[in-house]
């Protein structure tokens, strides 16, 4: 009879285990898609300009690309014959 119980035991807490386990794998996972779809929806409505106030008026322009300089500067001296 002790038997018979420890196996009912086992078999139960198989089962709760499994259930609890789905339960919990969905939940968080429910949580991670949607922080992603948050973050990916705030960097796809991120605005290319810059807002500016001059006194009552409001005005936005375009953000300023950094220009990249294209190499070093290079001193060439002049080399007479």
């Amino acid at each position: 009879m002790v038997l018979l119980k420890f196996i009912l035991y086992v078999i139960l807490f198989y089962y709760a285990f499994i259930y609890i386990s789905k339960k919990l794998i969905n939940f968080f996972l429910k949580r991670w898609i949607n922080k992603i779809n948050k973050d990916l929806y705030k960097q796809s409505h991120r605005s290319n300009f810059q807002k500016h106030s001059n006194g009552e008026t409001e005005f936005s322009h375009e953000k300023e690309k950094v220009a990249d300089p294209g190499g070093d500067y290079v001193d060439f001296e002049e080399i007479k014959d």
